[in-house]
């Protein structure tokens, strides 16, 4: 469900040979009070003991903010982001490799949702919930994106799926690139994913499998087909 807590301490003791600090940052979905119990529960509160001066930890739900407009922007033309990730020299984003009974994945594009305060989380359902995904990303800008595919998750998620082993890590710089990757090795076509289909349209980055450049394995060598979220609406 959440990011491998070995993963992001592994990442942070490669960042402190290069980085005066790490901050890790997150702001709860579903309990948005609850960060910090999250925090401990999956055992993040422990990874300031790596470094107590140069590692810390932000609940972004409770984090100052400030108002951003976004560069053409559409739906919510203006953003109020944490003042954490605007201070920030560099974002990493650090999804899990899962599926989404709504949104098909939860990648480094739908993982955004965690940047933004509890209203404009509550507020972005309403207005267009992948459109007000990719205007996150316009104002956020994450340098990096690093898919966390060691675990990963099928079924209904993002929450109630069935974990499934995979032992991989994507990453790359442009977010719909990676998205579009890992969809296919999750044997899935990335134009039904609706932000990441929304994102290509606006000029955010390929889906072309021939304008990404992939190293390591090849998507053909680790592809293993996931199960999709089912939903019954008969009801």
């Amino acid at each position: 469900v959440v990011t491998d807590v070995g993963l992001v301490r592994a990442l942070i003791e490669i960042l402190l040979t290069v980085a005066e600090k790490v901050t890790v940052a997150e702001g709860a979905s579903i309990n948005r009070d609850d960060t910090g119990k999250l925090f401990a529960h999956y055992g993040y509160d422990r990874l300031t003991a790596i470094d107590p001066k140069r590692v810390r930890l932000v609940d972004l739900n409770t984090d100052s903010l400030i108002r951003k407009t976004v560069p053409n922007g559409k739906r919510m033309l203006s953003r109020e982001i944490p003042i954490t990730l605007e201070q920030a020299y560099s974002i990493i984003n650090l999804p899990v490799m899962k599926t989404h009974m709504a949104a098909l994945v939860s990648l480094s594009i739908k993982n955004l949702q965690g940047a933004i305060p509890p209203l404009e989380k509550y507020m972005s359902h309403f207005f267009g919930l992948w459109q007000n995904l990719i205007n996150t990303h316009h104002l956020v800008k994450p340098k990096l994106a690093i898919v966390d595919g060691r675990t990963a998750q099928e079924g209904f998620g993002p929450v109630n799926g069935t974990p499934k082993p995979m032992n991989l890590l994507i990453g790359g710089t442009n977010p719909v690139a990676v998205d579009a990757t890992t969809m296919r090795i999750m044997g899935l076509d990335p134009v039904l994913s609706p932000p990441v289909m929304l994102a290509y349209m606006q000029g955010m980055g390929p889906i072309e499998p021939d304008k990404i450049n992939v190293v390591g394995a090849s998507v053909e060598e680790v592809r293993d087909t996931f199960k999709v979220a089912e939903l019954d609406v008969s009801g």
